[in-house]
């Protein structure tokens, strides 16, 4: 049986969060994807985990896990940055992904209305 390739997480993932999205999308609306104030568990290490194929943490402004002998570490975008504080921030600790892409929906609206938000 061929194996298959492992996937990647590039920084530019983390600029737009479109691949999280399609991930959430990718689950029932009342699934669970994610803890608050949790390193290991917030959607965005779920995601990564997934991706990549071993535990994945959010903390500190980064995004690392340890994939075999290679390491990643990514630095948190401005939309990342926002989306972990009001995951931290939320009345629950479970997160459901369709709260999960109404925070992200929230946070990609308020950086298109400010000048720190990039391009899409």
């Amino acid at each position: 049986m061929p194996q298959s390739t492992p996937a990647t997480l590039e920084s530019n993932d983390l600029e737009t969060l479109d691949k999280f999205e399609d991930w959430l999308r990718s689950h029932p609306p009342t699934a669970i994807v994610g803890a608050a104030a949790t390193a290991c568990s917030c959607p965005l290490a779920n995601w990564g985990e997934a991706l990549l194929g071993s535990q994945t943490f959010v903390e500190e402004g980064v995004l690392y896990t340890y994939a075999g002998r290679k390491n990643v570490m990514l630095g948190l975008s401005e939309i990342c940055e926002r989306f972990v504080a009001k995951i931290d921030a939320f009345f629950d600790d479970e997160i459901t992904a369709r709260e999960a892409i109404e925070i992200l929906q929230e946070c990609r609206s308020e950086l298109d209305s400010t000048t720190l938000g990039g391009w899409r």
